[in-house]
């Protein structure tokens, strides 16, 4: 109902989360939101890759565009969660969903092109210089990648926002590498 009242005035909908891959609804989501004429976003963590690869597949569910959270290096996933295994699991369906991405960034016969966006946060001690070079090694030279400054604050695990920024000198430093290795890395 809210996207039929404002049908008129939007011109999409981004479905963001939590992760939205989890949902249930989403594919009901998306056709509706088809039906109103409206284009669609999802923003995804990219640890569900079988149900990503489904979405995109299905041409009526196939997304305008995907936002996808590169964290750090996949390597160091496990630094994430609280196991281990986890975390782990998670570095691997992120890298199997960046080649779902990339195989389906450029449309294939009968199916439009997808927009694809890379998000990483600064995060210190988890995203530096190696981090930036790993992450640049798995993406598209010409990737649209949004680096963007950690801020604390809010975070789930209450002992990052005690984490201190990356300064504007640090920030810029590698903000540079990361346009050096890829076109369209910016800071957002």
């Amino acid at each position: 109902e809210h996207l039929e009242r404002r049908k008129s005035v939007i011109g999409g909908l981004a479905v963001s989360g939590g992760e939205p891959l989890l949902s249930p609804a989403l594919g009901d989501l998306i056709r509706r939101a088809r039906e109103l004429g409206l284009a669609v976003k999802i923003d995804t963590n990219g640890t569900l890759a079988d149900r990503l690869e489904t979405i995109i597949s299905d041409p009526a569910l196939r997304p305008d565009m995907i936002a996808i959270d590169v964290k750090t290096s996949p390597s160091r996933y496990r630094e994430l969660t609280i196991e281990p295994e986890a975390g782990e699991r998670a570095g691997s369906e992120l890298l199997r969903s960046l080649e779902i991405l990339e195989r389906h960034a450029s449309g294939t016969a009968g199916t439009r092109p997808l927009r694809v966006e890379y998000r990483t946060v600064l995060v210190p001690d988890l995203v530096d210089r190696p981090e930036i070079e790993e992450i640049a090694g798995l993406i598209p030279k010409s990737a649209d990648w949004e680096l963007a400054a950690f801020v604390p604050g809010a975070c789930l695990d209450a002992s990052w926002n005690e984490k201190e920024p990356y300064g504007p000198a640090a920030t810029g430093e590698l903000v540079a590498l990361a346009k050096g290795l890829i076109s369209g890395a910016r800071l957002r």
